[in-house]
């Protein structure tokens, strides 16, 4: 893909654009895979804590947030049907009309989408790449066909693993973080529940509250130590991918199957980072609600027993949850406009150039 680029960024734009592109994303998802490997611990250490169910509270909740926390499963689990069928929908879609339908197009139409036969380009393959080899001997073919149909399939699974790993522990967050949040806002009712005295009562349910909402933070920085690296080089690539696919897209002399292709990459793209950009913003919002739950329970009549609690909580709240791209810029709304804008405007310069 970098000789592609180099030798034909001049008098071949398009396919030194499309390889660009192609060689970014490979690149993250290599980030991504190596930073996960160094990282298992931390990630086996994750998926235990989310098999358990994060904390048990015991007999200490009451029927109140016990109703909260079977509805949010429930919910949970037809939102996550939703975003796996219909990313894993568009994935594949993009990876089979490159893999099958434009190699197809291009060994049916060669008239039309071959270009010139003697410039080195292998284009009867997922993507047009230069080779070093004679490209009328099958042997290069066939070598540039093997190491295309190995990135191309082998890519989903990377990419699945990777973002629904990330979504769906957001996910958990953030109904450990409702959860947390009922729990506090009703810590009087629960009290009321337990056969102790009411004031030794409120200091036990606290007490499960205080180190629920230590396990989250544990987790949460877990998570941000996983994503960081490879977190920021996706987000920065973002722009650049979502440009060079937009480009692509847009140009008039793209045979319609390579729209396709660059149209389905546009819309994964996008999907990805809105997906992430949406459960991070959440997560922002619930761990900045915690800080004001345990205010808003009846704490007044029992304010000498709770108000130790209180402000712990709220300096902890202080610090809120969020997942921050080696502090370079966090995961949030703000971030997906941010990225959308930036890309926009490279698709325009790109267009003046053109």
């Amino acid at each position: 893909m970098l000789g592609t680029i180099t030798k034909f960024y001049k008098t071949d734009l398009l396919c030194a654009i499309e390889n660009l592109h192609f060689l970014i994303f490979v690149t993250v998802e290599l980030v991504a895979m190596m930073s996960f490997l160094q990282k298992r611990a931390v990630l086996v250490s994750m998926y235990i804590t989310i098999g358990k169910g994060f904390f048990d509270y015991e007999n200490t909740l009451d029927d109140e947030c016990l109703e909260l926390k079977r509805d949010a499963y429930d919910k949970t689990d037809s939102r996550k049907r939703l975003v796996h069928h219909s990313f894993v929908t568009v994935v594949m879609s993009a990876c089979i009309t490159i893999s099958v339908f434009r190699p197809a197009v291009l060994i049916l139409f060669p008239k039309e989408n071959m270009g010139n036969p003697n410039d080195g380009m292998i284009r009867v393959a997922l993507a047009p790449m230069w080779s070093p080899f004679d490209n009328t001997q099958w042997h290069g073919i066939v070598i540039v066909w093997l190491l295309e149909y190995i990135v191309a399939w082998t890519t989903p699974g990377i990419v699945f693993g990777a973002t629904f790993f990330v979504l769906f522990s957001l996910e958990e967050l953030g109904i450990q973080l409702q959860i947390l949040k009922k729990s506090l806002t009703n810590v009087i009712q629960r009290a009321e529940r337990l056969e102790q005295g009411m004031e030794e009562n409120i200091k036990l349910c606290l007490k499960y509250s205080v180190r629920h909402h230590q396990l989250l933070f544990e987790f949460h920085d877990k998570l941000n130590e996983v994503i960081s690296l490879p977190g920021l080089g996706l987000f920065v690539s973002f722009s650049i991918m979502l440009c060079m696919s937009g480009f692509i897209f847009t140009l008039k002399e793209v045979p319609l199957v390579s729209k396709s292709v660059f149209g389905l990459f546009l819309l994964s793209e996008c999907a990805m980072l809105f997906a992430l950009c949406y459960f991070g913003e959440n997560i922002i919002e619930l761990s900045e609600e915690i800080g004001d739950a345990l205010y808003n329970s009846d704490w007044a009549i029992y304010s000498k027993v709770m108000q130790n609690y209180m402000l712990i909580i709220q300096m902890r709240s202080r610090r809120t949850m969020r997942l921050t791209l080696m502090d370079f810029m966090d995961v949030s709304r703000n971030t997906f406009s941010n990225i959308c804008s930036t890309s926009y405007s490279y698709l325009n310069l790109m267009n003046e150039f053109n």
